[in-house]
């Protein structure tokens, strides 16, 4: 019988409302804030947090449930940071928090304050029901996970290892729980594509603009551009994609079962693509293929229109799939955009790839199975870098696990980094109630006792009802 984890979702729900106040757009990213936050709210769930300050502003903390040691722990992993926002967009204040006509909104709601809330509460749930664990549960709230992890998950790598060392670990983006043809599907996350971010110069001759200039640098620079988004870079199919397409296909029939078969060869998948569309087309579509995506540019000075720029520049937000070398991938990006161009990597990650069967997959198997019986997990390939390239560095198995259930419509992928971001209500307490199914199933020392002593926890627990009100607070 699934646990109820209502009275903790209520809770959850008023910690992210609170995460989501507190601005932590990256840069400058000023997650100190949060991470204090999220301590206050361990103490007062019974626990015990560590905070760690690798620079001035930024802010880590961790925090640790223990168990008995007879197996290595599991880390419970959220960024803090956020992508910047203005109010330019919005139907409600990106920093508001607020709760409106069942959705919670905000940025980061998503991306991905939603977790820490979602962890600390199952982990506060968890150590008030008194059971005992074969493993610790350790939950890291970090920094800097829009930039690449330097003050955040690698820092905390590289120099507190001790206080996160663990099996097993999750982090986002997976456990979207979605109706997909005949069946419902839980995606997990066990493989992450790696990205760089590039600095392309291209040098050319300067010139009176009064002609047309083929050898300008803007003028190389634009056709190199051209040459790398007008196609997909490479087609390559993980393991990751393959498991996922082969059971997507099982669950469609006709034209979409066809067109998520013949995703799998690399003729036939540009025109297997033209039938998906929206946000399936686009998580298929970086699930097969390498990305490049030009973010900036630079060429001239605006104060001289009538003079020729020598130099011309762009940035570019490059990401490739586990089953490529960066070597191979950047020298695949070189030869795109041409001899003229100097390729230089700003900052980068490795992609990440890991085994798809062990205890971990079990237990989120066993708690779908029990919340909805005839779901299928599948697994896939994160379309953008996450910190899991910094816990496998540590021997970690790093899986994209904070589940959210999606009505059918329901945005997601949309709503990252863009105006509106928000979570529902009910999807956010679908994913809690999975989350800690899962995580007592793998860290329960008698998982069956656990779960009864869980729903016995309940009634001594404040009772306040998750009030869904209309109009913002």
């Amino acid at each position: 019988m699934p646990i109820d984890w209502g009275q903790s979702a209520a809770e959850a729900i008023e910690t992210l409302q609170a995460l989501l106040r507190i601005d932590t757009s990256n840069p400058p990213g000023q997650e100190l804030a949060a991470a204090e936050y999220l301590a206050d709210r361990a103490r007062a769930l019974g626990l015990s947090p560590t905070i760690i300050t690798p620079a001035p502003g930024r802010g880590n903390v961790i925090v640790r449930l223990n168990g008995n040691g007879q197996e290595p722990p599991i880390l419970l992993s959220a960024h803090l940071d956020v992508v910047p926002a203005t109010d330019e967009g919005w139907r409600e204040p990106p920093f508001g928090g607020a709760l409106v006509d069942g959705w919670v909104w905000g940025r980061g709601a998503l991306d991905m304050k939603y977790a820490a809330a979602q962890a600390l509460a199952v982990m506060g749930h968890i150590k008030q029901s008194g059971i005992e664990l074969r493993r610790d549960i350790i939950f890291a709230g970090v920094a800097d996970g829009k930039q690449g992890g330097r003050w955040g998950a690698g820092h905390l790598v590289d120099h507190f290892r001790h206080l996160i060392q663990a099996e097993f670990c999750l982090t986002k983006l997976g456990g979207l729980m979605v109706k997909a043809g005949s069946g419902r599907v839980v995606l997990v996350g066990t493989a992450t594509k790696g990205f760089e971010w590039l600095r392309v110069r291209v040098r050319g001759q300067p010139g009176n603009p009064g002609k047309p200039n083929p050898r300008s640098a803007i003028n190389r620079l634009v056709h190199g551009l051209h040459r790398l988004e007008n196609g997909r870079l490479a087609y390559s199919l993980p393991a990751a994609t393959r498991a996922m397409l082969t059971g997507l296909a099982a669950l469609h029939e006709g034209k979409q079962g066809l067109a998520l078969s013949l995703l799998k060869n690399r003729f036939t998948a540009p025109w297997a693509l033209r039938g998906i569309s929206g946000e399936a087309g686009y998580l298929l579509e970086a699930s097969v293929y390498h990305t490049a995506v030009v973010t900036g540019l630079e060429a001239g000075d605006p104060r001289t229109p009538n003079v020729g720029a020598d130099t011309a520049s762009a940035v570019i937000d490059a990401r490739y799939l586990p089953s490529y070398t960066r070597e191979k991938f950047l020298a695949k990006v070189a030869s795109i955009m041409g001899p003229d161009a100097e390729i230089e990597s700003l900052r980068g990650l490795p992609p990440t790839d890991f085994a798809r069967r062990n205890e971990l997959m079990v237990a989120i198997e066993r708690a779908v199975q029990a919340r909805d019986p005839g779901a299928h997990v599948l697994p896939f390939v994160v379309p953008g870098f996450t910190d899991a390239s910094h816990y496998a560095r540590a021997g970690m198995t790093t899986y994209g696990f904070f589940p959210l259930e999606l009505a059918a419509g329901e945005p997601f992928l949309e709503l990252l980094h863009a105006p509106n971001e928000r979570v529902s209500v009910a999807g956010f307490t679908a994913g809690l109630g999975l989350l800690g199914d899962t995580l007592v199933s793998l860290c329960a020392a008698e998982p069956a006792r656990a779960t009864a002593l869980l729903m016995q926890a309940l009634p001594e627990r404040a009772a306040a009802p998750l009030l869904l009100p209309a109009k913002s607070e």
